[in-house]
């Protein structure tokens, strides 16, 4: 029943320190992501000698086992984590901001690979910058801004190959959550999701705020609503073929 500290991840105000690159549970896994952020050349930094060059310092993935974290070999800092039963796709940190803020980049492949292990499983090549992911036991589903904008793409969790996109909103949410046979994504109150086999993309529902925490478990979608007066909770149940 204590609270357990497992990561102090803070940093200061000109991005120096640690930032937690996203956390996200399934089954018994729970796993967070973590960047390290310093100067190339502190000192000289502090003393105004040199340049004040921010570059990550270190970071990875890690998984909570009881009241440890553990972190999982062979992984790298990370913006992003979504994870699937026994396995861990992760977005690595490719640039650092004036702020010091980790961001990704378009030139790195999303890994997915075994939490216990860290055996690479496959490896996604996004066609732009993934600006969220989700994973289920057999999709990887990824939120990308591309030149031409931004799409909806999924991925074989197995093999990594391509298995279909779509263009959407360039206001869509950095927020996605998936199954097997759909991917769940909003817009504003605008809750929607494409269909995997067809590429169909329909309104589920319009939520009375905007949503937080949209979560898919099998047919069942969930999401959290903070009102005036009060919050709520809400759920729907949506057909998976269309």
């Amino acid at each position: 029943r204590a609270e357990v500290r497992l990561l102090e991840a803070a940093h200061s105000g000109k991005g120096v320190g640690q930032w937690l690159g996203g956390i996200s549970g399934d089954g018994d896994t729970l796993a967070f992501a973590v960047t390290s952020v310093g100067w190339t050349d502190e000192s000289g930094c502090l003393a105004g000698i040199a340049p004040c060059t921010l570059v990550k310092t270190g970071g990875g993935v890690y998984v909570v086992r009881g009241r440890s974290r553990v972190h999982v070999r062979g992984t790298s800092a990370a913006v992003e984590v979504a994870t699937s039963g026994d396995r861990i796709a992760y977005v690595p940190t490719g640039l650092i901001g004036r702020d010091g803020q980790p961001r990704a980049s378009a030139d790195l492949p999303i890994d997915i690979v075994a939490t216990a292990t860290g055996t690479r499983i496959a490896s996604v090549v996004p066609q732009g910058v993934p600006l969220a992911i989700a994973l289920s036991a057999h999709v990887l589903a990824t939120l990308e801004q591309t030149p031409l904008g931004v799409r909806l793409a999924w991925y074989d969790a197995a093999t990594g190959r391509v298995r279909g996109a779509v263009p959407v909103p360039k206001t869509t949410a950095p927020s996605l959550t998936a199954s097997d046979r759909l991917v769940v994504f909003h817009v504003g109150r605008s809750l929607r999701a494409v269909t995997v086999g067809t590429h169909r993309v329909r309104v589920l529902a319009r939520a009375a705020a905007t949503p937080i925490g949209v979560s898919l478990e099998g047919s069942r979608v969930a999401w959290a609503e903070n009102l005036p007066l009060y919050a709520r909770i809400r759920a729907l149940y949506v057909n998976g073929k269309g």
